[in-house]
């Protein structure tokens, strides 16, 4: 009787693992086809011309500026954390809805935790750190955007300057940058744009574009001098100028300081991944070997412990190898 429990229970787990394998692979693909067909769209509107379409780019910006005033019931019962996630959102370009985000990471950890549990026992709760990966990719995202947008930021400095030479009014070099430039910059100048047409200060309509990319102190520079010298006036032009140069040979320094630590990175990256390697290729080649690790409340505790040191030690060489300028 004992033994046909045993097989019931293991017969059980199979199933609920191999369904919680199905539902995870078959999220992820559509997942995974849902971002290659956003960027199919805008790769072919950027062929078209669409993209930097002065009707097109108005209606998107405009439909993004009520939206982002909606009210967000899953936000406000955050909080705090519903605020952050929803910066977060913005820096990335992403809707600032909140509920597909937690959607996907309650669900995620769901199924990591269960299927962990199934397989490992408690110890395998842990998998439940599946939930985070939305998170993590949204963040990679987020700096992406932040990298594309301050490279193409000397650009649209350089075209307003040259615009306002020639006689152009401030709040219209944004709507020129918005109509010339590409994205993701053009979009964030063409909100500033619209929301100045829309009977927005100043001071607001730059800083959402501050709260909308914190990570680009060239950003924080450009509209502290702006709102400055509206105030007490000055050259414009010839900030805007010098705000470019300064910002292109700061890149230029940035890129020096990567050429000379990439030695020591490529390090880092190589002893990371080793223990990773060594343990696949360990349980591909002969699977026994790591069995009392998983099976035994010893060899879980040692690798759980094991897992935490090698987290430190990730951390450690990150901030070994990392240049702050």
């Amino acid at each position: 009787m004992a033994a046909n429990g045993e097989l019931h229970f293991a017969h059980t787990a199979l199933l609920a693992a191999t369904f919680g394998t199905c539902l995870l692979l078959g999220l992820s693909l559509w997942w995974a086809w849902m971002a290659w067909e956003r960027h199919r769209l805008r790769n072919l509107h950027q062929r078209l011309g669409i993209q930097n379409h002065p009707d097109a780019l108005e209606d998107s910006v405009t439909a993004r500026l009520l939206r982002d005033k909606a009210a967000d019931a899953t936000a406000d019962r955050l909080g705090r954390a519903g605020d952050a996630l929803q910066r977060l959102l913005r820096a990335a370009g992403e809707s600032p809805e909140l509920t597909p985000l937690v959607t996907r990471m309650a669900l995620l950890a769901a199924i990591g935790s269960i299927a962990g549990m199934l397989l490992t026992g408690g110890t395998g709760v842990v998998l439940g750190l599946a939930g985070l990966v939305p998170l993590w990719t949204l963040q990679r995202k987020a700096r992406k955007r932040t990298d594309e947008v301050l490279q193409q930021l000397p650009d649209a400095l350089d075209l307003m300057a040259r615009a306002m030479q020639a006689g152009m009014g401030l709040s219209e070099t944004f709507g020129l940058v918005a109509t010339e430039c590409s994205a993701p910059v053009d979009h964030e100048f063409a909100q500033v744009h619209e929301g100045l047409r829309f009977g927005k200060d100043w001071k607001d309509a730059l800083g959402e574009l501050i709260e909308r990319n914190p990570r680009i102190f060239d950003l924080r520079l450009m509209t502290t001098s702006l709102l400055l010298q509206r105030e007490t006036g000055g050259n414009t032009i010839d900030t805007l100028q010098r705000i470019a140069q300064t910002i292109r040979a700061r890149q230029v320094f940035h890129a020096k300081v990567a050429a000379m630590t990439s030695e020591a990175r490529a390090s880092g990256f190589i002893l990371g991944v080793m223990p990773l390697l060594i343990a696949g290729l360990l349980i591909l080649f002969n699977p026994s070997y790591l069995a009392p690790l998983v099976e035994t409340p010893t060899g879980r505790t040692m690798l759980g412990a094991s897992a935490g040191w090698y987290g430190m030690g990730l951390l450690f060489m990150r901030s070994v190898t990392a240049v702050k300028v």
